[in-house]
């Protein structure tokens, strides 16, 4: 099955009806952390993302952005950034 399959089938059983799939132009960015903790990279990620939703706090309809995040820890220390 198609993704455009999903979003138009009417005989769906989601009770909301979906009117259009947009694409939105996403942003990357690269975070350079000191730690090689994973709780403790998790926990400053959650913290960001949370950060970042906090405009919601003070919206009667808060919307929510979804944030995608992912770690690459370095073992090997002796690597130089150009490296990694």
């Amino acid at each position: 099955m198609q993704l455009d399959d999903i979003f138009s089938d009417e005989s769906a059983s989601n009770s909301k009806m979906i009117v259009s799939l947009q694409h939105a132009p996403t942003r990357i960015i690269f975070l350079c952390l000191k730690e090689n903790n994973s709780g403790t990279i998790q926990e400053r990620l959650k913290t960001i993302a949370d950060d970042i939703n906090s405009f919601n706090n003070s919206l009667d309809e808060p919307y929510y952005l979804l944030i995608q995040q992912s770690a690459y820890t370095v073992d090997n220390t002796s690597l130089k950034m150009k490296v990694i």
